[in-house]
């Protein structure tokens, strides 16, 4: 017998992947007890739990609780304890570990007291050694998504072949729908056609303008605190929504999704999330002008076969079986020396020198791209100096005609380069720039990145001519500029013209204007 402590009163998150673990564990014939929270809230979701449940008053100290939990636990027969709780800690814990053996859920990175201890969350290179410091020595750690507690259905859920044509809007088991009416009401106006579902959890407050939406506009659905989102996964086009746990639940359905976090917990380090193959986490989405959120939307609507496809090619997957994994080892004591389970990105590198490479970007470098631009040592001599928002960066990244690329050492990236062509006039003119995602980069790495775009854009463009401005400040770019044979344009050359519409920021006063043609080129 196992008893489960969980919090019932900060979201429903904790409750579905104790649930499933729960769920495991009878499969293997382990019956489960559950402590919960009185939560008027969640009375009716509680009242169908499959399992025997004890309500305790909400808010009692750590030792009272734990007091409680301990009578419970003995009068149950209850070989272990399992708590999943940000309220409770080392303290609560002291009281138990003596007396059952306990199984602590966490994904907060705190010290703890346990003899194992699950934490789902990705953290990059440091997952595996993230708690060396923070529990015991004695203690088995359970960590990283292949440990996520989801339902059994999510095995293998990617192969599913279900049309996906839904965009599905979710906060979570809570939530303020108002806060998302007016976004909605917007797309339901700008695509009449494109079916939406919103789920609405038990906790879900201000909800009465999303019951109006759906008496207005037909394509609107309203799913009442369902059993399982899974069937809600799988037929979406698009996930928009609150983080939390559908992180994992979104990577085991290669669902596209657009989120936000609305509590600590939710928050991630963005290369995490990148390595999930989830790349579009947009933190200030609540505070945003409803309008331009929703023409990012409508981008990604219309791109999500290709978000589909890029899902494909995470670094790090979910298969679903987390929940199966961890009741295995509840039971047997011995985990199996896995790996987290990845997948193949297929990228295409071609040789600049020994150690240096290049590639196109893709999908997975939309975050870092975005980070690198927007450093103090690079946009100071952009032509515009200002940081560039997220939300912006989004719906240009899948809308923007040039050709970009990064250049890597040692398979890090080291420069962001790129280029694009303009026919005006019957001539072809190329303008282009880079930037480092280094503060500081070898010179002689960026003249051969440089000489290899020029050298591929001779090819591709053999008439064309380079257009560029750098700032008279960049003694630096100036230099390699020069030494590539870029010459100052005349201010009464044509050139000049097609060069200021190219760049309408760049203050002649300020910056230099340069061509390179076929005759100068190399000097």
């Amino acid at each position: 017998m196992f008893v489960f402590r969980v919090n019932s009163t900060q979201g429903i998150g904790h409750l579905k992947r104790c649930l499933n673990l729960a769920k495991e564990l009878s499969v293997r014939g382990c019956g489960s007890h559950f402590i919960l929270d009185e939560n008027d809230c969640l009375s009716d979701y509680i009242s169908g739990i499959n399992y025997s449940v004890t309500l305790i008053a909400h808010g009692t100290s750590e030792y009272d609780d734990a007091q409680q939990t301990l009578s419970i636990a003995y009068q149950v027969g209850a070989e272990a304890i399992v708590v999943d709780s940000y309220l409770l800690g080392r303290e609560w814990e002291s009281q138990i570990q003596d007396q059952f053996k306990l199984v602590v859920i966490d994904d907060l990175g705190r010290e703890h007291l346990a003899n194992t201890l699950i934490d789902i969350r990705w953290r990059g290179d440091q997952t595996e050694a993230y708690y060396h410091h923070l529990v015991s020595h004695d203690c088995e750690t359970l960590l990283g998504p292949k440990y996520a507690l989801l339902e059994s259905v999510y095995h293998d859920s990617s192969r599913a072949d279900i049309e996906r044509s839904h965009l599905l809007f979710s906060l979570g088991g809570g939530g303020d729908w108002e806060l998302l009416t007016p976004i909605i009401e917007l797309v339901c106006q700008l695509r009449p056609c494109q079916p939406i579902e919103i789920v609405l959890g038990p906790s879900a407050t201000n909800y009465d303008s999303i019951i109006s939406l759906q008496h207005i506009y037909p394509q609107v659905e309203i799913n009442r605190s369902p059993e399982s989102l899974y069937p809600s996964f799988i037929r979406a086009q698009l996930f928009v929504g609150a983080l939390g746990t559908s992180l994992y639940e979104l990577a085991a359905t290669k669902t596209p999704a657009l989120t936000f976090s609305m509590a600590k917990n939710q928050e991630h380090n963005q290369s995490w999330l990148d390595d999930l193959g989830h790349c579009l986490h947009l933190p200030e989405f609540l505070s945003s002008d409803p309008l331009e959120v929703v023409e990012l939307i409508n981008i990604l609507l219309d791109n999500s076969d290709k978000l589909a496809e890029y899902r494909n090619h995470s670094k790090v997957c979910v298969d679903g079986r987390g929940a199966a994994r961890v009741s295995s080892y509840l039971l047997s004591q011995q985990t199996q020396s896995e790996a987290e389970i990845q997948s193949l990105c297929i990228r295409e590198y071609l040789p600049i020198a020994a150690d240096l490479t290049v590639r196109m970007v893709d999908f997975f470098d939309i975050n870092r791209y975005l980070h690198a631009r927007n450093s103090q040592h690079n946009n100071v001599r952009m032509t515009i100096t200002e940081a560039i928002p997220t939300l912006g960066h989004y719906k240009w990244w899948h809308q923007n005609q040039r050709e970009n690329f990064v250049v890597e050492l040692d398979g890090n990236p080291l420069i962001y380069i790129w280029h694009q062509s303009l026919e005006q006039n019957g001539q072809t003119y190329l303008y282009g720039g880079w930037f480092s995602a280094l503060e500081q980069v070898n010179f002689a790495y960026v003249q051969l990145a440089l000489n290899w775009q020029l050298k591929l854009c001779e090819e591709e463009y053999p008439d064309g001519i380079w257009l560029a401005v750098i700032h008279k400040d960049n003694k630096f770019v100036n230099l390699l500029n020069q030494h590539n044979g870029f010459k100052a344009i005349e201010v009464d050359s044509p050139h000049f013209q097609v060069t200021q519409s190219i760049f309408p920021s760049a203050d002649p006063k300020k910056f230099n204007y340069v061509m390179l043609t076929r005759e100068n080129e190399h000097g």
